[in-house]
């Protein structure tokens, strides 16, 4: 018998507190970047949040769906980029 749940049918209070609960494993990883790149790490994690979210919104404007931005899933998302590239990777990357 095949479950009626999937990851496309998953409710947002499920997914906040998935997202949630990686942002708080990722905050100590952004702490440590920071103290150990200074200033252009916070900058990058910071940017890249902003990006994923008005991104996140923009698109789901152009497919006139509603926002779920409240899901935290995209803070999520550009807050695992950042940590994944070199401390010398430019901005715009």
């Amino acid at each position: 018998m095949a479950s009626k749940h999937t990851a496309l049918t998953q409710d947002v209070k499920n997914t906040r507190k998935y997202s949630f609960d990686t942002i708080l494993m990722l905050l100590p990883l952004a702490v440590m970047a920071v103290y150990y790149y200074g200033e252009r790490a916070a900058r990058m994690v910071i940017l890249t949040v902003l990006a994923a979210v008005v991104t996140e919104y923009l698109g789901g404007i152009i497919i006139r769906k509603k926002a779920v931005t409240a899901d935290f899933d995209a803070v999520t998302i550009g807050m695992m980029i950042p940590l994944l590239l070199p401390a010398s990777s430019p901005v715009w990357l």
